[in-house]
């Protein structure tokens, strides 16, 4: 925008030397305009330098308003986008946030259910010692029982050959 300025700024300056340039010689043209009816006959050439250089410049001037009106509508279509996008952003961070705390509650539920995990096998190796002393004991017990169980198959032997005996001894007393 600043080089156009410059620009206008320029033509202007070429504009005056042009009409002091043209002040000093008396040249006498007929200059047709757009449609060949029109004609304009003997103005000084510095005049229709003039009324070119005047019209240039305003074509200049025109042009640059677009492009200043452009750049403004693309400036506010930049400050749209930016507000959307800062908009998003903001979005993101507090989904951020949200999905952060929510991580945060999930590890901590973790590491609980760790911890429980780490009781529940540290119970059940108890559970398992405490069962294979049981076994052990049971085995004891059994070889105990089948101890004692031939012991009485060794007295129920002894009294039924002791009847016997007394059975003999009474038959043969008869």
């Amino acid at each position: 925008m600043l080089g156009k300025i410059k620009l206008v700024f320029w033509l202007v300056l070429l504009l005056v030397v042009a009409y002091f340039v043209s002040m000093n010689t008396e040249p006498k043209v007929s200059v047709n305009i757009l449609p060949p009816d029109i004609r304009i006959e003997n103005i000084p050439l510095a005049l229709v330098i003039i009324f070119s250089m005047i019209l240039g410049g305003l074509l200049i001037l025109v042009i640059a308003i677009t492009d200043w009106f452009a750049y403004k509508i693309e400036k506010l279509k930049l400050k749209r986008k930016l507000n959307l996008l800062t908009y998003d952003y903001e979005n993101c961070q507090k989904e951020n946030k949200k999905l952060s705390e929510e991580n945060t509650k999930l590890k901590t539920e973790v590491d609980t259910l760790k911890n429980q995990l780490l009781q529940i096998q540290q119970e059940n190796q108890n559970l398992s010692d405490e069962i294979s002393k049981l076994e052990e004991e049971n085995k004891l017990l059994n070889q105990k029982v089948d101890v004692l169980i031939d012991q009485l198959d060794l007295i129920e032997k002894e009294r039924k050959q002791k009847v016997s005996e007394e059975t003999k001894e009474e038959n043969k007393g008869e």
